[in-house]
Parts: structure tokens; C-alpha cells; sequence
């Protein structure tokens, strides 16, 4: 009962200085005059090959001479040249992407891209309960809420910025999260819209002055809590390293079983969230202790099999909930009763 999820994506910062404009910055593509240049990938990572490609309005540019210069050495030109690929350099590296384009009658337009690769990764961790000392990582349940670290890379000049010189805009299920965002704010607590489907979270990290930005997206996918039964040893304590399932032997005058609410969101294994219902051959019983908890004494020297059941449900999360069934086997003879 383990999950491992880690998750990167990788982007840069596009800028555009046409000729006759400020400086100003476009998510998706950049345009000068009346030639827009499109990226793919949109989002070009470090050391990666990457293809651009004009589009014009209202200019020919089949018959245009396009050149293209990368960190101001020429690296194509040619009539009609509408598309350049070349690579992106190390995180923080930048990359000047310039392309001269002289038309038919004269006009000339100039773009001056500039790429500076970042990236940030995101870690994710359901709150969940599980055990202590328990060595998996929490699964995310229907309804859970789930934690989410951003560890950001951007670089600029040599200078890497620290969490308080970004910002981060949070989104969960591509909703915006306003609380959640703004200088600094590199963790979120993010609950799914829809319960029963996955939960999106991504986050968009940014220099103060807007010029450097990386963006980071994980996807996770609920499930179904579960319960475990344990036995909970008078002289050993809880015995984690050996699950009951499907049929135990007793083999003392009485069995303690605990109740483990696996991936629940709950901080403690008898949560109060938590409503635990218990049946020994289909009859209710009532644990007389702790909720997840039932002590089982066998009567007499009578044997036979038991069955135990338990079914917890959440409280205010109504999609989860769980059920498991132990039948437990006593005695010598072929008639038995258990007590508890």
C-alpha cells in the first residue's frame, strides 16, 4: 500500500523587443508587427531543441527574405524561410533569438527573442492517515486534501532567487486559488473539485519584474480508502509487521483486534471523523473501548469459526469508506462461541 508520485515540467520566459514597441511579454508566443513567431514546445526547457515558426498578417512571407541569428551569429537565411529550429541552453542560460525579415516592398520587421530556461518541481503528499512507522507514501483518497511543495530553479544573471523573490499562482483543477498565491507562497494545500476524479494542481513561479517564469503541473489520481486488522499483542503491543486477513487462529484465550483506517482523512486511527461500525456473524457489536478496537474471548472449550466485520465511513467525507471481514477460528470442537 504504497504510491510514489513526482512530477516536472519544465518551461521559459519568452520576451519580445520588436523595432518600434516596448518590451513586453506574451505566455504563449510573441509577435512584432504583423509576423507572430510560434515556439513548439510552448514551453522550451534547458538544452532542448526547440522549432519556431512565422506567421504573418497582412506580409508575404513566401516571399520575404527571413534570417535567422541565434546570440547574434547568423544560422539560416533564405527566401520564404518561415521556420528555424535551434537549442535552448542550460538552466539560466539565455538564448537570443533574432529574425530579420525584409519584404517585397522594402519593409523591414525585426524580432529579438529571448529564452531563459527554468524549471520547478513539484512534490506532492496526500494528509491522509496511515500508521506510525508506516514506510510507504500516503495515497490520496476521494476527498482528501493533498500537500504540494514547489522547487523552483530559476536563475537570472548567475543570481538564484530565493522563495521570497518569486511568485507563485497556484491553480487546482485550472481554477486560480487566490489565497493560496503571492510572494513566497511555495506550498498549497489543494483539495480536488471533483471527488471521485482527479485532482489537477499547477502552479506558475515568476521573478518579481515578471521577466524569468517556470510553470509546474501534477496530476493525481484518488482511490478508494482501506481498513487492516491487527493484533494488538498484550506483551508486544501492535503487531504491523502481520496483517489479519481473510482467516486468523486463535490461539490464546482472547484476541485483540485494531483497526487500522488506511488513507482516511483522519490524524489518529480512532478519529472522531471516523464512524466505525463492527458485527460478529452478522449481529452489531459494540467495541466497549477505543472505536477501531474489539477484544474477542473465546467461551468455554467450545470451538468453531467467527466472522468479524468492520465498515468506517467518513463523517463529512461521504465517498470514503472501507469494509473488511476476518473470520476467526477457536478452539477444539466443532461448536463455539466467542465472546467480546
Amino acid at each position: 500500500m504504497t504510491a510514489s508520485n513526482f512530477h516536472k515540467t519544465i518551461i521559459a520566459l519568452f520576451v519580445i523587443l520588436p523595432l518600434f514597441a516596448s518590451a513586453q511579454l506574451l505566455p504563449s508566443y510573441l509577435t512584432a508587427g504583423d509576423v507572430t513567431i510560434h515556439l513548439s514546445p510552448e514551453s522550451p526547457g534547458a538544452n532542448q531543441t526547440v522549432k519556431a515558426t512565422l506567421e504573418g498578417l497582412g506580409v508575404d512571407l513566401d516571399r520575404s527574405k527571413i534570417s535567422w541569428f541565434v546570440n547574434g551569429e547568423l544560422e539560416k537565411a533564405s527566401v520564404g524561410e518561415k521556420s528555424f529550429s535551434f537549442k535552448t541552453g542550460a538552466i539560466g542560460a539565455s538564448v537570443n533569438l533574432i529574425v530579420t525579415i525584409e519584404t517585397t516592398d522594402g519593409a523591414k520587421i525585426n524580432n529579438t527573442v529571448t529564452i531563459t530556461p527554468a524549471e520547478v518541481s513539484l512534490i506532492w503528499e496526500p494528509t491522509s492517515y496511515v500508521p506510525p512507522f508506516y514506510k510507504g507514501k500516503r495515497l490520496y483518497s476521494y476527498g482528501s486534501p493533498v500537500k504540494v511543495i514547489a522547487l523552483p530553479e530559476i536563475i537570472k544573471d548567475g543570481q538564484r532567487f530565493s522563495d521570497d523573490e518569486l511568485i507563485y499562482k497556484w491553480k487546482v483543477d485550472y481554477k486560480i486559488i487566490q489565497d493560496a498565491s503571492g510572494a513566497g507562497k511555495n506550498t498549497i494545500m489543494a483539495r480536488g473539485s471533483v471527488p471521485l476524479k482527479p485532482t489537477t494542481v499547477s502552479v506558475e513561479v515568476s521573478t518579481l519584474d515578471g521577466l524569468v517564469s517556470a510553470f509546474g503541473t501534477i496530476t493525481a489520481q484518488p482511490q478508494a480508502p482501506l481498513v487492516a486488522f491487527y493484533e494488538d499483542n498484550p506483551r508486544l503491543g501492535i503487531l504491523f509487521n502481520k496483517e489479519l486477513s481473510d482467516t486468523a487462529t486463535l490461539t490464546e484465550q482472547e484476541i485483540n483486534l485494531f483497526a487500522v483506517p488506511y488513507f482516511f482523512a483522519a490524524t489518529a486511527a480512532a478519529d472522531a471523523k471516523l464512524n466505525f461500525v463492527w458485527q460478529m456473524n452478522s449481529q452489531p457489536v459494540s467495541p466497549g473501548g477505543e472505536n477501531n478496537q474489539i477484544t474477542l474471548r473465546q467461551v468455554g472449550g467450545n470451538a468453531g469459526t467467527a466472522a468479524i466485520a468492520l465498515r468506517i465511513n467518513h463523517l463529512k467525507a461521504i465517498f470514503q469508506f472501507a469494509a473488511k471481514t476476518l473470520n476467526i477460528a477457536f478452539g477444539e470442537k466443532n461448536n463455539g462461541l466467542l465472546s467480546f
